[in-house]
């Protein structure tokens, strides 16, 4: 996985929920793979303005939701979850990103490549419409033909109907001599 600095939201809400002082209020699980939060009211007012000056918890919310973080609630307190967001494991840090991020960078990928796919299929195209004019052309060639055959042997077949009936005129005269 590319490696994406990691964001100063991201440091600061591994900071504050690392923070002893503040377990009363934010920390851990006790696995260490979640934090929870558990009293909201004292979190949006003593804590989200100290250490998110400007975010207000709508925002806080929407910004874990754009990280990827899920939420669950549990007897009144609020569990957040990632992957990469586990307590004593900052390095992970980096690998998390913006959701946004990663449609735009899938989007990027997948532009260029449908791309790339159109001019193949558009090329494809010309060449399959080229190919049925010419099947078009054979076809009009074959029903020619066959026309022609047809009437072919419609002659023959009223000149064969001459025949027998001139032969069997001459075999009646010959019979009758």
């Amino acid at each position: 996985m590319k490696k994406t600095p990691t964001s100063e939201f991201v440091k600061c809400l591994y900071t504050l929920v690392s923070n002893p002082t503040l377990e009363t209020i934010v920390c851990w699980t006790n696995e260490g793979n979640a934090f929870i939060i558990k009293d909201l009211i004292e979190f949006e007012q003593r804590i989200l303005s100290n250490y998110f000056p400007n975010i207000k918890i709508k925002e806080f919310r929407k910004k874990l939701k754009e990280l990827s973080f899920t939420k669950s609630v549990n007897n009144m307190t609020i569990i957040y979850t990632h992957p990469q967001f586990q307590q004593k494991k900052a390095n992970l840090l980096r690998k998390i990103c913006c959701f946004n991020e990663i449609v735009s960078r899938k989007k990027n990928k997948i532009n260029s490549s449908m791309t790339t796919k159109v001019r193949i299929l558009e090329s494809a195209q010309v060449r399959m419409e080229e190919k049925a004019a010419n099947l078009e052309k054979k076809f009009q060639k074959m029903i020619d033909f066959n026309k022609f055959i047809i009437n072919q042997l419609n002659q023959h077949f009223v000149m064969s109907e001459y025949n027998t009936e001139f032969i069997k005129k001459l075999l009646s005269k010959t019979n009758t001599e």
